[in-house]
C-alpha cells in the first residue's frame, strides 16, 4: 500500500468505496507514485504539459492501482486498463475484464476515486472557487428550474450550489459512461437536491427500469458528488 497520509478511505455507501488523494504531496511520495506506473502511463506524463497536471495523474493512477491490487488480490504488473466507447476506463487482469466499476475525478488539491462490485458508478469533484461564468455555464448546462433555484440564493450560497450542481450532472453522465454526448441539459437534478437535501434518487428521462443513487459527498473546500446505479 501506498503512504497513509495521501490516499485514506473517505467513504463507503452501499457497494461503493471512495478514496480521497491527497494531490499537494511531497516529491518523495509523488517518486513512490511513479513507480506504481506501469509503461503505457509512464509514456502518458509527457503529454501532461504542467508538473502539476503530471501528479494528478500519477497520484491518482497510483492510487488506483493499490486500492484494486487489495481488492482482486493481485500484482500490480498483471494489472492494466482500457476504456469504453466514450472513454470510461475499465480494469483488466491479465488480460480479462474484472467485475469492478471505477470512476476518478481531480480538482485543485483534491482527487476522489470510486470503486464499485456490481453497480455503475460515476464521481466528480470541483473545487469551490470564484471566477466562473456562472450565468454562461448555467445556461448551458442547468435547466429553468435549476436555474431558478440557484437565482434565489444569495451571492454566497449560490456560488456553493452551483457547484454542487455541477457535480451532480457530471457524476450522473460519468456514471452513464456516455460522456458529454449526452447533453447535460437534457436531464433534471432531483427536486429533493435542488432544494438542499444531501442525497436522493433519480431516473434519466425515457429510462423508467433503472434508478440511480446520488450522494453529496462534498466538503467547505470541494464539492463533489458521487453517482451509482441501485441493483
Amino acid at each position: 500500500m501506498l503512504e497513509p497520509e495521501w490516499q485514506i478511505e473517505y467513504c463507503k455507501l452501499d457497494c461503493v468505496v471512495v478514496y480521497y488523494v491527497d494531490l499537494q504531496v511531497d516529491n518523495t511520495s509523488y517518486r513512490t507514485a511513479l513507480n506504481w506506473l506501469d509503461d503505457s502511463e509512464q509514456k502518458r506524463l509527457p503529454k501532461f504539459h504542467t508538473i502539476e497536471l503530471r501528479r494528478q495523474f500519477a497520484l491518482c493512477r497510483a492510487t488506483l492501482r493499490s486500492r484494486l491490487c487489495h481488492f482482486l488480490n493481485c500484482e500490480n504488473q498483471n494489472l492494466a486498463f482500457g476504456f469504453g466507447q466514450f472513454g470510461k476506463p475499465f480494469a483488466t487482469v491479465a488480460g480479462v475484464a474484472v467485475p469492478l466499476e471505477i470512476s476518478i475525478t481531480h480538482s485543485g488539491s483534491c482527487g476522489l476515486i470510486a470503486i464499485s462490485e456490481n453497480a455503475r458508478v460515476g464521481i466528480d469533484a470541483e473545487i469551490r472557487t470564484l471566477g466562473y461564468d456562472w450565468d454562461g455555464i448555467s445556461r448551458r448546462v442547468f435547466r429553468p428550474n435549476e436555474r431558478h433555484a440557484l437565482g434565489a440564493l444569495s451571492e454566497i450560497d449560490r456560488i456553493d450550489r452551483f457547484f454542487d450542481f455541477w457535480t451532480i450532472k457530471e457524476a450522473l453522465i460519468k456514471a452513464l459512461g456516455t460522456g458529454f454526448s449526452l447533453d447535460p441539459i437534457q436531464f433534471q437534478i432531483p427536486q429533493a437536491m435542488l432544494d438542499g437535501a444531501k442525497s436522493a434518487t433519480f431516473q434519466f428521462p425515457n429510462d423508467s427500469d433503472r434508478f440511480w443513487q446520488l450522494q453529496n459527498i462534498g466538503s467547505d473546500v470541494f464539492a463533489a458528488c458521487l453517482a451509482y446505479e441501485l441493483t
